[in-house]
């Protein structure tokens, strides 16, 4: 878990650098991990945060194997799973990023 607070910002670093191949590598090695539950808990929030960068990923394939991951993952979550309590999620883990 430390690990992962420690270098976070090399994560998101790592997820926007400027080779496809290092890009690609890492995106498809994090998803793996998380749907593995290789995280803490306390740290997949985070972690999954991490994939919205893809966003502004300039390469259409590695931007769709990311989106269709995060499809995927939404169609898991219980029906009660409002739109409040992603937001709740949210921000528990947003707030620690803050300072």
């Amino acid at each position: 878990m430390r690990v992962v607070l420690a270098r976070f910002d090399l994560f998101t670093r790592t997820a926007q650098d400027s080779t496809f191949e290092l890009r690609e590598a890492f995106l498809k090695k994090l998803v793996v991990y998380i749907r593995k539950d290789r995280f803490h808990p306390k740290v997949v929030g985070r972690v999954n945060m991490v994939l919205f960068l893809v966003a502004h990923e300039p390469e259409d394939e590695l931007k769709e194997t990311v989106l269709k991951f995060a499809r995927g993952r939404r169609q898991r979550l219980p029906d009660s799973a409002s739109p409040s309590l992603l937001l709740t999620l949210a921000r528990t883990s947003l707030p620690s990023q803050l300072h």
